[in-house]
């Protein structure tokens, strides 16, 4: 069997061309592969799991005015137990001070990313063209909370 040229995997995979509100009970967004990303995951999918490297799914910049909440972030979708993948949880503690404006600029807010490597095939079968993401806070977010994530990413880090 010929190895998988990992090294042709490009570090950014896709991102999002809108922010992303997070109003409620849920958002929901998709981020859309780039060509290149798509034949990334194509690679990806082949190579053996212990040799893939690392999948992310980074937010960036989320600004906002409520920061006593926690976040469930999902991915893809488990057609077997119809349900969305869990990323992992984001605790949103000092969201308001990142978020507060200087001189006129806003903050650049939090940053997380999501280790989804072990939901990879599940999350992108087939080199999927796109990857949906699913946002829950703990519980609705009151109406005057205002919660935007700037820009979502996936990124891979090949393995060292």
């Amino acid at each position: 069997m010929a190895e998988t040229p990992l090294h042709e995997v490009p570090s950014l995979l896709g991102s999002s061309q809108t922010a992303l509100p997070i109003t409620g009970t849920e958002s929901r967004t998709t981020i859309e592969l780039s060509p290149e990303g798509k034949r990334g995951v194509a690679m990806l999918l082949a190579a053996a799991p212990s040799s893939r490297g690392r999948l992310y799914l980074v937010l960036e910049h989320l600004r906002g005015t409520l920061d006593a909440t926690v976040l469930q972030v999902y991915v893809g979708w488990n057609a077997a137990a119809r349900t969305h993948l869990l990323a992992g949880s984001w605790g949103l503690f000092g969201l308001r001070m990142a978020s507060l404006q200087y001189a006129g600029e806003p903050g650049n807010g939090l940053d997380k990313s999501f280790d989804i490597s072990a939901l990879l095939s599940s999350a992108l079968p087939d080199a999927g063209a796109e990857l949906s993401v699913r946002i829950v806070p703990n519980r609705p977010l009151p109406a005057p909370a205002k919660l935007v994530v700037e820009h979502l990413s996936v990124a891979y880090r090949p393995p060292n």
